[in-house]
């Protein structure tokens, strides 16, 4: 008598294997890093006025700002465009934020990103969000959560979304 054929056992799947979560010190990244990750944003005409806003809000400084009058691109511009800003760079002890104003009918509404700001203190957050927020959306109110004492998220009234977290 035949013995019946045992149907094929199914080769096991590995195991999704997660990686193993490694924290490093912010002075050791630092230490190792040699290309810088710094966030442009793009304005619709207002880059001059949201950079002074910012610089009260976050305390920041403007380094430098150019004009599209004041560049080769003077003649490629509509002439009441010239004095908007081609390039301007704001920054916050090592961190810069760089920006411009878009060209006309060149400027797309920010969305897909944000920009997190990780505020010393709590109340510093409070401080913060608070300026941030004036004249803006909030979309979750500043509180405390399980993995900080507070975050909190906004698009500010120039149209940047922010994320705005303090421990």
């Amino acid at each position: 008598m035949a013995r019946a054929k045992r149907p094929a056992k199914k080769a096991k799947k590995p195991a999704k294997r997660k990686a193993p979560r490694r924290e490093v010190p912010e002075a050791d990244l630092r230490r190792t890093q040699t290309s810088r990750w710094n966030v442009h944003l793009s304005f619709d005409g207002r880059c001059e006025e949201a950079f002074r806003f910012y610089e009260d809000c976050l305390g920041a400084r403007i380094h430098y700002m150019l004009a599209y009058g004041d560049s080769p691109m003077a003649g490629q511009v509509p002439e009441g465009f010239r004095r908007k800003i081609l390039h301007g760079t704001l920054a916050l002890n090592d961190l810069v934020i760089t920006g411009a104003d878009a060209v006309p009918d060149e400027y797309r509404k920010p969305q897909g990103f944000a920009v997190l700001l990780q505020a010393g203190t709590k109340e510093e957050a409070e401080r913060v969000f608070g300026k941030l927020s004036h004249g803006g959306a909030v979309s979750m109110p500043l509180q405390e959560t399980f993995w900080t004492a507070r975050f909190g998220m906004l698009v500010d009234v120039y149209g940047v979304p922010w994320i705005v977290q303090g421990r």
